[in-house]
């Protein structure tokens, strides 16, 4: 998987989104076709 750089106002919308689900975590995955977000460790992003 690439990541891909969004803008800031991009990531607050997303961030504020989650937030009213309770997903206060840095890192999530988001899967759509699944309708799912899942909360990632850090360690996994630097492998």
């Amino acid at each position: 998987m690439i990541p891909r750089k969004i803008d800031r106002q991009t990531a607050s919308t997303i961030k504020s989104m989650l937030q009213k689900l309770n997903v206060n975590d840095s890192r999530v995955l988001i899967d759509f076709d699944k309708e799912t977000v899942e909360s990632q460790d850090s360690d996994l992003f630097y492998r």
